[in-house]
């Protein structure tokens, strides 16, 4: 009789077990489709970004032909046109899949690629009718900025409410998963009182079981789990708990990626705008509480865009990688660089001796472009400008405007060289190359 009873509650716990191991699964299944959603929104926001970027290389282009009075072909201002329609459409998925968690952010990144919308058809207006087209560069650019960081604050919302969203995910899974090992341990140990033979076939492999569990909290190594291919219920918790594994790694290895893509430029491998915003702020810090000093330098490759429209954009993206493999390894340990958007880099250099140190650097970075330009399809060439913390600027946002501008003087007086922010007259490292 109390063998019946005992076979009855064992019969009892192997169905709530059960029970319980649906609901984990079903957990970690939910935390997975939040992983693969963001994932998929993450993919929208870096082709909305390329679009920007590309829409900006193609009104600068435009716009510096008009100044130069070089004409400008109906084609080109109809393919403008034509890249405008892009943002909106391809931002509309990405401000729709925030609105439901983070609906500031998405009426933020709306508003920003809106206005960048219209402002840019304004400047195309004004360029095309000959109109006075300077005038509206410094809104344009504004708003080109307001939609960069709109666009980067929107992926970093997506990201961070996808790891949120799976770590909450993983404890409740964690919860109902430990939950049901324990019920499963107890069935079993009532089948131990049953009979004494049941000690050597279940309590030692449970005990395995148990270990396995610990190295999982600790270990995101290979875990092999014992007993997986034994054909008995034992078998089963263990290739359950192998499966369980399985799946949590798979999730970390999908939360790791969107991290990496949340900070990295994907074509590059490069730190992104975002994250080269947050070691500029680091290194400013850092040389404010130790009296160092901080060099910005601003990268542009001349040429670029001749590459990209007269050999196609996956021979521009070869260029593009290449030639930032080419500036990092200039670059190493003793400066970060990474991809701004478009055909625009940044190098932060702290704790080095200035400007000494900068001049140094930026002209292996020239000769390293120049060298680089040599095996492209065409001319591919760099232009550089540089801004001092902090004997050119104190704050982060007036650094990186000076070393805009002097990134525009260096385009301005023949590209292929490297203009100062604090030099007066503007100091020259390198040769101007022809316009």
């Amino acid at each position: 009789m109390r063998v019946r009873a005992a076979c009855v509650l064992v019969a009892v716990l192997a169905c709530v077990h059960l029970l319980l191991s649906m609901t984990a699964a079903r957990e970690l299944l939910d935390a997975n489709a939040a992983v693969e959603d963001a994932t998929a929104v993450m993919a929208t926001q870096r082709r909305l970004d390329a679009q920007i970027s590309e829409l900006r290389t193609v009104i600068g282009d435009a716009t510096r032909r008009v100044e130069r009075g070089a004409p400008v072909s109906p084609a080109t201002w109809s393919a403008i046109n034509a890249e405008l329609d892009k943002p909106a459409r391809s931002g509309r998925p990405v401000w729709m899949a925030l609105r439901a968690e983070e609906s500031t952010t998405a009426d933020q990144l709306e508003g920003a690629v809106t206005r960048f919308d219209r402002t840019a058809r304004r400047l195309v207006a004004a360029a095309r009718g000959k109109g006075a087209h300077d005038a509206l560069m410094p809104e344009f650019l504004a708003s080109l900025r307001a939609a960069e960081a709109a666009s980067l604050e929107a992926r970093a919302r997506v990201a961070a409410h996808a790891e949120a969203s799976a770590a909450a995910n993983a404890r409740s899974t964690r919860w109902w998963a430990g939950l049901a090992m324990s019920l499963a341990a107890a069935a079993l140990l009532v089948t131990v009182a049953c009979a004494l033979w049941l000690q050597r076939r279940v309590t030692t492999p449970l005990r395995r079981l148990a270990a396995t569990l610990e190295r999982m909290n600790v270990d995101r190594g290979a875990i092999v789990v014992a007993d997986a291919e034994r054909a008995d219920e034992v078998g089963a918790l263990a290739r359950g708990v192998l499966s369980f594994y399985r799946a949590t790694a798979e999730r970390e290895e999908a939360l790791d990626m969107l991290r990496h893509l949340a900070r990295h430029d994907p074509l590059t491998g490069l730190p992104n705008r975002r994250h080269m915003d947050e070691q500029l702020a680091h290194a400013l810090a850092a040389a404010a509480a130790d009296g160092g000093s901080v060099a910005l330098l601003w990268l542009d490759l001349d040429g670029f865009k001749a590459v990209n429209d007269g050999f196609g954009h996956a021979v521009g993206d070869a260029v593009l990688r290449d030639t930032a493999a080419a500036l990092r390894e200039v670059c190493g340990k003793e400066a970060l660089i990474g991809r701004m958007g478009g055909d625009e880099f940044a190098v932060v250099q702290a704790g080095r001796a200035q400007p000494g140190a900068a001049r140094e650097l930026a002209g292996r970075l020239l000769a390293a472009a120049t060298r680089r330009a040599d095996g492209a399809p065409a001319a591919v060439g760099l232009s550089v400008g540089v801004a001092l913390y902090p004997q050119d600027a104190t704050d982060e946002a007036r650094l990186r405007h000076l070393a805009d501008v002097a990134l525009y003087r260096a385009k301005h007086d023949g590209r292929g060289c490297v203009r100062l922010a604090g030099a007066r007259p503007p100091e020259a490292i390198g040769r101007p190359a022809a316009a």
